[in-house]
């Protein structure tokens, strides 16, 4: 029996459709919450709020750069131009992480 990462798995449609579905409601939120506080921070010119948006920008970038990650692995592009997967997954991390110390 051999433990540890598959190689050459499928994936599956339906997980991958659910995925993207969740990213896309999850950017949608995150760039809603940045576009509808602008207002707010420019009125008071507070400090938290400012951080509050910029946290949530953040967040969205890493979940776009999180859905191209996903985006490469389900059209296998990765393969065709020696991409590595890795380095997505990194970007994705370090702007998570910069979302959240923002908060």
């Amino acid at each position: 029996m051999r433990i540890g990462p598959m190689r050459g798995f499928e994936l599956n449609p339906l997980i991958i459709s659910l995925e993207l579905i969740s990213l896309l409601i999850i950017i949608l939120v995150c760039f809603l919450i940045f576009i509808k506080t602008r207002e707010i921070y420019n009125l008071s010119g507070h400090r938290g709020i400012g951080f509050f948006r910029t946290g949530f920008l953040f967040f969205g970038i890493g979940a776009i750069i999180n859905l191209m990650h996903i985006l490469f692995m389900f059209f296998k592009i990765n393969r065709e131009f020696g991409f590595n997967m890795k380095i997505i997954f990194i970007f994705a991390s370090i702007f998570t992480l910069i979302g959240l110390l923002y908060l």
